[in-house]
């Protein structure tokens, strides 16, 4: 029997390997963007970074829910925005990227359609945030 995987023995579950596979070919490149429980924006690289960050997501939804929303259980967090916002692939290995507020109402929303888009996205500063009127609101 193969050992537990980092997310096995943390999350109960293993993080797909079209996810590890892509964090590890763009490991070099993507890593001024690194996501990790210091920073708290960007994107995980490495199995521990999506531990740490699906963990914060976790502990973020129950500061408004008694108890995680049931449709966490079909996905992972694989970055943040750094502003309370989580993003997420399926569990069943797709590379398309959703993403929920830190309201969270409501089921994630599909931010980009696949993590290679999503990542070139988030080099050139342009993070999803699903209440862009809201933001602009605070930053005007």
């Amino acid at each position: 029997m193969a050992p537990k995987s980092l997310a096995e023995e943390r999350l109960g579950f293993r993080v797909p390997r079209t996810v590890l596979e892509f964090f590890a070919e763009h490991a070099e490149s993507l890593s001024s963007i690194r996501c990790t429980r210091e920073t708290g924006a960007g994107i995980c690289l490495a199995e521990e970074d999506v531990c740490d960050i699906h963990e914060s997501a976790i502990e973020a939804s129950l500061c408004v829910e008694a108890a995680p929303p049931t449709w966490l259980k079909k996905y992972i967090a694989i970055g943040a925005d750094g502003g309370g916002g989580y993003y997420f692939v399926k569990k069943t290995g797709s590379l398309r990227v959703w993403m929920l507020d830190s309201d969270w109402y409501g089921q994630p929303k599909l931010v980009a359609t696949s993590l290679r888009g999503f990542a070139r996205q988030l080099l050139r500063g342009d993070f999803p945030c699903r209440n862009l009127q809201w933001w602009r609101f605070w930053v005007e």
